[in-house]
């Protein structure tokens, strides 16, 4: 789905050079957010207040359920097999 041209919907660039999306109320309860950063990592913000800090490069990340303070990380998933 895409949001761009909703009112409630904004994205840019901001002073460190790191790409930025916000999606408003109209989007999800709550809104959502997504920076994605120059070094590969990124952050996500989600309506129902969960986070998720992806430390790029297929590092894994850090997740932060709803109501949490502080995240648990999870390592990226295992390459599938060809066979």
């Amino acid at each position: 789905m895409s949001y761009r041209g909703r009112s409630d919907f904004s994205e840019g660039v901001n002073s460190q050079g790191n790409y930025y999306q916000h999606r408003g109320e109209g989007a999800a309860p709550g809104g959502s957010y997504y920076y994605s950063n120059n070094n590969g990592s990124y952050y996500y913000q989600n309506p129902n207040g969960s986070t998720y800090h992806g430390l790029g490069e297929g590092r894994g990340g850090v997740y932060t359920a709803p109501g949490q303070t502080q995240g648990e990380y999870r390592a990226p998933s295992a390459p599938k097999s060809g066979k």
